[in-house]
């Protein structure tokens, strides 16, 4: 069996900019034919969601990312690359995505590998539109998903 890639979008769909992990996914599912076991997971506003995953090769997660540089920055990092606070005492509330990636290690269920890609928000207002600056930026933001995707069809490692 081909290894499993899950494509995990998080936001609030209803908050603008933060919502860019949900258009993200929708935008996709149009650009997957051919890439086999790939799925896409709309996790809405639970970063927990990635808790749910069982048997994932590879995890791609799409999410507004702040890191101080202007609206529409687009990031791609790996899981390595996340600060990870100690989960002992933590509210559900202040749960992270770095926080579930940690719980997943923890309990044996953590992907072999980790792609974070996320553009930085400009507006996060009760809004269903993207900001310009974001909008802008989601052509690119797709054209490096499949990248991903396609680094790994050529290696053999997703089929």
């Amino acid at each position: 069996m081909a290894p499993r890639t899950v494509i995990l979008g998080i936001g609030n769909w209803l908050m603008g900019d933060e919502g860019v992990g949900i258009h993200l996914i929708e935008t996709l599912s149009a650009h997957l034919g051919g890439y086999e076991n790939v799925t896409l997971v709309d996790g809405g506003t639970s970063v927990d969601a990635m808790m749910m995953l069982d048997d994932v090769d590879r995890l791609i997660v799409l999410d507004a990312v702040t890191g101080g540089n202007k609206p529409g920055t687009i990031y791609r990092f790996n899981a390595d690359d996340i600060e990870r606070p100690r989960i002992e005492g933590m509210s559900l509330h202040e749960w992270s995505a770095g926080d579930s990636l940690t719980a997943m290690s923890l309990l044996g269920k953590a992907p072999r590998e980790t792609v974070i890609i996320g553009i930085e928000p400009g507006s996060v207002e009760w809004d269903t539109r993207l900001s310009e600056q974001v909008e802008a930026r989601m052509p690119e933001a797709i054209q490096l998903v499949l990248n991903e995707l396609e680094i790994n069809k050529q290696s053999g490692r997703n089929a």
